[in-house]
């Protein structure tokens, strides 16, 4: 613990004026920087704000939806063989496929939220995440130019998922499931649960091969789990 007379010394040689920490000079856009802070600061909450589905099921400490991002990003590395897919658009869509939900929140099937009003208030919440990104920036030279470019290729990679029709946005969809319901198969192995329903919503729904091979790992640990349950 610091002492008083330290802490008045620690408090004496921090300056009042905070951007006097970089004193080098620099070229990148100080307007695009404060957009970025802004940005960051709400895709933040996607770190904190725990999976609906889990909590409704009333697991314990459940993943965010931020850790959900994060392994369907490096399940997307593992798809680099696979016929006709870019590997790395399929990571950056695992990136952004739940931004929305920084805003939105994670709306499940069980909310009593129809299809069609989710996607506007999602739609609703990426274009808010747009206007932050290029709040009063132009145009004007080649660094706006190129960060307008990938602000909107960034917000254009979830809609293509929302549409779910190219190549990536159908293996992503597979890799959402799957990521699901091998959560689902943890949670039950570390907490004694039955949760079935995640197992039932996405049966049939699985499109590549890839993913469909997975699911039968998936279920025969299943199998095992249930198994071992009867012999207790």
């Amino acid at each position: 613990m610091l002492s008083s007379s330290s802490s008045s010394d620690t408090e004496s040689i921090i300056p009042q004026n905070y951007t006097s920490y970089e004193t080098s000079p620099t070229t990148f856009n100080p307007l695009i920087a404060r957009n970025i802070v802004n940005f960051l600061k709400i895709v933040s909450k996607l770190k904190h704000t725990l999976r609906t589905g889990w909590v409704d099921c009333k697991v314990q400490h459940p993943e965010s939806i931020a850790s959900h991002m994060y392994r369907m990003g490096i399940i997307s590395m593992l798809t680099r063989n696979q016929p006709n897919i870019d590997t790395d658009k399929c990571i950056k869509m695992s990136l952004v496929h739940d931004l929305s939900e920084a805003i939105a929140g994670d709306i499940t099937p069980h909310a009593g939220v129809s299809k069609e009003e989710k996607y506007r208030l999602e739609r609703e919440a990426i274009e808010r995440m747009r206007s932050t990104l290029l709040e009063g920036v132009n145009d004007t030279d080649k660094e706006s130019e190129e960060y307008i470019q990938t602000v909107n290729e960034m917000l254009n990679l979830w809609q293509e998922y929302e549409d779910g029709t190219s190549p990536e946005a159908i293996i992503m969809k597979d890799i959402d499931r799957f990521d699901m319901v091998l959560q689902a198969l943890e949670y039950e192995t570390e907490q004694n649960l039955h949760l079935k329903t995640f197992y039932e919503s996405t049966k049939g729904g699985f499109q590549t091969d890839m993913f469909k091979t997975l699911m039968k790992e998936v279920y025969a640990q299943k199998d095992q789990l249930e198994e071992q349950r009867r012999k207790k």
